[in-house]
Order: C-alpha cells, then sequence, then structure tokens
C-alpha cells in the first residue's frame, strides 16, 4: 500500500510556503484553495519539477525528496501520473500513442489500448486530440498517467479546461474514477463544486500553508478559514 507524507517549506519571490499533507493509502485528497494560496506549488514538489529549500517528501515510506540528506529523486523515477491543466496531449500523434507516450517496452501499444478502454474511449485510439471533446481528452490524458501504473497520482484543476456543461458529466465520472483506484490521489482545485464533489478528503490551502484537513465532512462542519466557509455553503446547513 502506497502512503504519501509530504513536509516541505520554502519561497518563491515575495510567496513563502510550507505545506504539510499525509495520506495512508489509496483515496484521493482534494486540495482546495482559492487562486494564488500554493496548490499548484505543493505539485509541483511532489513532482520534482520543484526544490523546497526544506522539507521532505516520501512515497510509500520512501524519501523521494529530503533536503537535509540531499536525496532529489529525478521526476522521470519518482513513479508519479501527472494531469496537467488543458492536459498537454501531442496534437500530432493519435490518443493511442498519447496514452501510450511513457511507456517502454514491446508491449507499449496494447498497454495503452488497454487503459483507454478502461477509461471508456477505447474506440477512440486512432484520433487526434484535435477531433476529441474536452471530456475525451481529459480520458486520454488520464490514461496516460495511468497506464505506467503510478504509486500516486496528481491532477491540477483536471476540470478547469471544460464548458459547464462537459463539466458536469465529467466530474462525476472522474469522482467515480478516482474512488476506484488502487493508489493515493491529490486533485488541486479552486472550484467549489469540485472540491465538493471529488474525493473524500480536504485540505484547504491558504497564503502557503494548509489551515485545515480532514475528512471532506468535517472540513466542511468547521469552517476554519474564509474559503472553507465559502466552500461549506450551501453543502451543509449553517451552524447552529
Amino acid at each position: 500500500m502506497t502512503a504519501m507524507e509530504m513536509q516541505i517549506a520554502g519561497s518563491a519571490g515575495a510567496f513563502a510556503y510550507e505545506v504539510e499533507l499525509r495520506m495512508d493509502g489509496p483515496g484521493a485528497l482534494v486540495l482546495a484553495g482559492p487562486n494564488g494560496a500554493g496548490k499548484s506549488t505543493a505539485l509541483k514538489a511532489i513532482l520534482g519539477a520543484l526544490r523546497p529549500a526544506r522539507g521532505r517528501i516520501l512515497l510509500g515510506g520512501v524519501p523521494v525528496f529530503d533536503a537535509a540528506q540531499d536525496v532529489d529523486v529525478p521526476t522521470e523515477l519518482r513513479g508519479i501520473g501527472y494531469v496537467p491543466q488543458a492536459y498537454a496531449l501531442f496534437p500530432h500523434l493519435s490518443a493511442l500513442d498519447n496514452a501510450a507516450f511513457g511507456l517502454r517496452g514491446p508491449d507499449r501499444s496494447r498497454r495503452a489500448r488497454s487503459m483507454l478502454e478502461r477509461l471508456g474511449v477505447g474506440e477512440l485510439a486512432e484520433r487526434r486530440p484535435g477531433s476529441l471533446s474536452g471530456g475525451e481528452r481529459q480520458r486520454v490524458a488520464l490514461a496516460r498517467a495511468l497506464a505506467p501504473e503510478p504509486r500516486l497520482l496528481l491532477l491540477d484543476e483536471p476540470l478547469a479546461a471544460l464548458d459547464v456543461v462537459s463539466r458536469r458529466q465529467v466530474r462525476a465520472f472522474l469522482s467515480d474514477r478516482l474512488r476506484s483506484l488502487e493508489i493515493p490521489s491529490i486533485v488541486v482545485t479552486h472550484d467549489l463544486d469540485d472540491a465538493r464533489t471529488l474525493g473524500d478528503r480536504l485540505a484547504i490551502l491558504e497564503r502557503g500553508r494548509v489551515v485545515d484537513s480532514g475528512d471532506l465532512r468535517s472540513v466542511l462542519e468547521r469552517r476554519a478559514s474564509p474559503f472553507a466557509a465559502e466552500l461549506a455553503s450551501p453543502a451543509l446547513p449553517p451552524k447552529t
């Protein structure tokens, strides 16, 4: 069972951050907060695209980053699947070739096609991203992230590129899919509806710090910050 533990601190220009997160196994943690709170910064640190000034990050109990021990495992060796904003699919490649991009070995096409089929888009394997809907592109990007069988999945604003109608449908699909995975996942969002529905656990990040975290309902009930209070209404009745 993969666990994820993160304790990092640093700064980017005038922006300072100090973030602690922990996941003890499979399930989706939603990292929510207003724009500029440091959510994407946290994801980049976990991924290895940003080196914190101090702290450590462990996956399965093994450090992939430890400033004190000078450990900084390269991104490609961390075993992390990543779906960026707008999905970053290669426009000149088919859905199948996009899904197979991070794979190696003679069976890479078979593994990629299998993942596309599991996500319900196997029939789109030969089409290019430009001919796909937003929801279809998201599933192809998710297939690319999951095909290498990562230890952890990161999704950065996974619904931000969708229109309002598509967003509702894809949100429901993604919520079900994340709950069925056997690995932990972290979903970054500043959207209130996305935060309420995409995971069972919630961490609120404001000004570079986690101001509250725990199971979804407990965090909403505590309303420990202005963003959490806004998030809780109308999801929960007002406190009495």
